[in-house]
């Protein structure tokens, strides 16, 4: 809790309807809240042993979670779903962007694959993972149950592109669709094993810090059309490298602190490129050097954008430019202006695309690898989720490969007679998402448009709005003043992270019989890794052993209870951090707002169901789920806080809900005091992939959503 939280101001507007933020200092800030965090995080990354990073990982997120910065809450998949794309046929790893990669996978073109087959399918998998045989088996089977297949794949979406260069932005939209059109040094396949791919092999000196990869010779660059417009070399990677670094879209994050010489590019301190650690040695052999030695460097690997090679000439006819040349802004600058202004060594190509329409992707003609190729088409159709039967009805009519089923479709497949034969509860994926506090709140419209999904931070905020003019009254400043100082309380901030019922809340998405099932209690997920070797370690003042086999979330869970935090991250039973509600603690949440009272009264700050807190939540109001969900987020923190903070829902179509936080490019743009849209999912196999997110001065991207860099 801060000794002396911000003072709201009284200077008056610099002019008529100009909103006055409230004086702040973003280090003052982020040290009240994570200065324990940032201490234990540093200890974490400089440990070379896997165990004992681990641990150390775990202590620094224990730190974390105690802010109330934030409170986890849900993964994706858990949900029931009905699918035609054969299971396990597609890469399955919870890192990167592979995940994603479908190219390859078999699909059913005659029904969705039943509960019985699903079933003989994943045990299958599981006895042969590792020997390349799973695939064909799984289509001999299938064609022995009498089915065929087809080689076009068809989904819905959300949201379009906010770029088509990968390597700008680290948005999942920003790379969802082109990660299918640029191959990687190295890919997971469908058993989930590591294989050459653009570099055909590599070595590693004795203490891995120095990997060398032989670049696979003779795969084209081409262009949407197909059209050749150069040759993949180990230049590709150090052009990308500098390419992204020079973008500063936030996956330069990445690798400062890995490879050697790269903080000191991005941040400015050594300007010249050719310092840092990745050269090309010859025309195919990449070399990359580390600042420290890194087993689990290759993970890193597997990320579309900043694991991705760049067309130097290309780029460059595209206008682009690299060091203090690249501007962005220039009207000579089209590079990843649209899929026609992007250059492609992958399996796909992307030939059609009309906003909020579709996607239309093809095979590429001169990819190195047609055998892995299986699709003819794969076609994204959008949809901005007004009609809670549209999937359903799509995937029906088999426009549509599958559909998970919301609460209005699950009950329709039902009432058709189709759910039984044919549902399965899909896999929890390692995204983590959760309820953002914006910390030094300057934003009270959408930063695109000042006159979208506009604060609703006042009892009577009808009267205090003018939504043409983007007027804001005193009403407003004096709550924002005040809200401004609770958010900045660690009491207060726990408080209503614990008021939280998130199964309810999740119940109005999926369902009541599946409500449990996608909650997540910790950021990184407590099976994420797990302990090489025994180790015995301190926790706050007790010698504790644990031994080999060690979840990180027990590790986590550990820390958490001897600090003395009523929160459950870690299930001992079922060896997961998913699947039940550890942060609803209406007790709890009652002690902690007490105490937030009492320190905020100090400083002029009263609370009272007389005179609450307000806090602004966003939301899609055109999507029935998502409203339903925020009025059980609304109904549930009013009823624990006995009115002493107010959740004013702030509605608006797909793109009010987007721009008032997850499209931002900082966290001064960010118009809510409370958002639940973002989330985070790993880049590689180290909990600091998650952990590093929350890094201070811009260095971590997802502080951004705390409204700070």
């Amino acid at each position: 809790t801060p000794s002396e939280p911000s003072e709201p101001g009284d200077t008056p507007p610099a002019e008529p309807g100009a909103f006055v933020p409230v004086t702040y200092e973003w280090d003052v800030l982020y040290d009240n809240a994570f200065g324990s965090f940032y201490e234990a995080l540093q200890d974490g990354l400089a440990a070379v042993d896997l165990d004992e990073r681990l641990v150390k990982m775990a202590y620094a997120e224990a730190q974390l979670l105690a802010s109330g910065a934030f409170a986890p809450m849900t993964s994706q998949g858990g949900n029931y779903a009905m699918n035609r794309v054969v299971p396990y046929t597609a890469p399955g790893v919870d890192w990167g962007n592979d995940q994603n990669r479908y190219e390859n996978c078999l699909i059913l073109a005659d029904n969705y694959v039943s509960v019985e087959e699903r079933a003989v399918l994943r045990e299958k998998w599981n006895e042969v993972k590792g020997t390349g045989t799973y695939r064909e088996w799984a289509k001999n089977y299938l064609t022995e149950q009498g089915h065929t297949f087809t080689t076009e794949y068809a989904t819905t979406y959300g949201a379009d592109p906010t770029t088509w260069d990968c390597m700008a932005s680290w948005n999942t939209n920003d790379s969802y669709y082109v990660c299918r059109t640029v191959d990687k040094l190295v890919m997971y396949d469908n058993e989930n094993v590591m294989q050459p791919c653009l570099a055909e092999s590599w070595e590693v000196n004795e203490d891995n810090s120095v990997f060398t990869f032989h670049i696979r010779q003779g795969v084209k660059w081409v262009d949407s059309q197909g059209r050749e417009v150069g040759e993949v070399q180990a230049d590709d990677w150090v052009a990308a490298l500098q390419h992204v670094a020079d973008c500063g879209g936030g996956q330069e994050e990445l690798f400062c602190g890995v490879i050697e010489g790269y903080l000191n590019y991005v941040d400015g301190s050594d300007p010249d490129f050719s310092h840092v650690g990745v050269q090309a040695l010859d025309k195919y052999t990449l070399q990359i050097t580390l600042e420290k030695p890194f087993a689990v460097f290759p993970t890193m690997l597997t990320y579309d954008g900043i694991a991705a090679p760049l067309c130097r000439s290309y780029y460059e006819s595209q206008g682009g430019k690299f060091g203090a040349e690249f501007d962005s802004a220039s009207s000579s600058y089209t590079y990843g202006s649209s899929p026609n202004n992007i250059a492609y060594c992958g399996p796909l190509l992307i030939t059609s695309w009309t906003a909020k329409n579709s996607i239309v992707l093809k095979p590429n003609p001169t990819y190195w690898n047609p055998d892995g190729v299986n699709l003819t088409s794969m076609t994204f159709y959008y949809s901005d989720g007004s009609d809670p039967l549209q999937a359903y009805n799509m995937a029906q009519n088999k426009e549509i490969v599958g559909v998970g089923l919301n609460a209005s479709a699950l009950v329709r497949a039902r009432e058709d007679g189709v759910f039984d034969d044919y549902h399965f509860q899909g896999k929890l994926v390692s995204t983590t998402y959760a309820n953002f506090w914006c910390f030094p709140r300057l934003g009270f419209a959408n930063f695109n448009d000042p006159n979208r999904m506009v604060s609703g931070q006042t009892h009577d905020s009808a009267d205090a709005i003018d939504l043409e003019a983007g007027v804001y009254t005193s009403d407003i400043l004096d709550d924002a003043a005040r809200t401004h100082s609770a958010v900045n309380n660690t009491n207060f901030r726990l408080a209503l992270c614990l008021a939280v019922d998130h199964a309810g809340r999740n119940a109005q998405g999926v369902g009541e019989e599946l409500k449990l099932v996608s909650l997540r209690n910790s950021y990184t997920p407590g099976n994420f890794m797990y302990l090489l070797e025994d180790v015995t370690v301190d926790v706050n003042g007790t010698p504790t052993t644990f031994a080999a086999g060690t979840a990180y979330g027990a590790v986590l869970q550990a820390q958490l209870d001897a600090d003395g935090i009523p929160v459950k991250v870690w299930d001992e039973a079922t060896g997961s951090s998913d699947g039940f509600d550890g942060w609803f603690n209406p007790s709890a949440s009652k002690e902690y707002l007490d105490k937030a009272v009492e320190e905020l009264a100090e400083y002029n700050c009263d609370i009272s169901a007389e005179n609450p807190i307000y806090v602004d939540l966003p939301y899609q109001q055109n999507d029935e789920n998502y409203t339903n969900m925020a009025n059980a987020f609304k109904q549930a923190v009013e009823a624990t806080t006995e009115g002493r903070i107010i959740v004013n829902l702030v509605g608006g179509d797909q793109d009010d809900w987007y721009k008032a936080g997850y499209d931002m490019d900082k966290g001064t743009q960010s118009n809510y005091d409370i958002y639940d849209l973002s989330g985070w999912g790993p880049d590689y196999g180290d909990p600091s992939t998650y952990l590093d997110t929350m890094l201070p001065d811009g260095a971590g991207y997802m502080a951004k959503c705390i409204g700070l860099y």
